[in-house]
């Protein structure tokens, strides 16, 4: 369908799934960030190396948007069943030291997406580094395998969102 923006029309694509405690999330995206999505699989399933095509996938993830920032922790076929992480968050912003409570462990867990509306929710750590980078809100989506969760994105959000299209919250 299209969205009518200030400037013309954009073509985009819905999507709603379950994100725990009764609520939805609703993700409208640009067709063709489908198409550079669907472009980067190929280029996974043709062999090319996985750092090298998740970093080109949150370069896409961050040309798209100033207002957030995300890294992904995955399980990496180079270091026998060890976690790899890309992007420019820290090892505390995409929770590997947050601990078994936390929303991260959830998501690892039950392969569900984790939304944390609020800091006080997290462990004091990842509380201040959250909030020396001007974060205020996380979206956490796990990537599925069949029943295997094979990564975990973490996408911080700024404290207060600007209007037009884009994320809200």
């Amino acid at each position: 369908f299209q969205i009518r923006t200030p400037t013309g029309t954009l073509e985009c694509e819905a999507a709603m799934w379950p994100i725990g405690d009764g609520r939805v999330a609703l993700h409208l995206r640009p067709t063709l960030d489908s198409r550079i999505l669907r472009d980067l699989l190929e280029m996974l399933l043709a062999g090319a190396p996985t750092r090298e095509v998740l970093g080109q996938m949150l370069d896409t993830l961050h040309d798209r948007s100033d207002f957030s920032v995300a890294g992904i922790e995955f399980l990496d076929p180079d270091t026998r069943g060890g976690r790899g992480v890309v992007g420019a968050l820290s090892d505390v912003l995409v929770g590997r030291t947050a601990g078994d409570a936390s929303p991260w462990a959830e998501a690892w867990r039950t392969g569900v997406d984790q939304c944390v509306d609020s800091l006080e929710d997290l462990p004091a750590e990842v509380r201040e580094a959250a909030a020396d980078g001007g974060h205020g809100w996380m979206w956490i989506m796990p990537v599925a395998r069949g029943a295997e969760v094979v990564a975990v994105v973490t996408q911080w959000m700024a404290e207060r969102v600007p209007s037009g299209l884009g994320n809200y919250h």
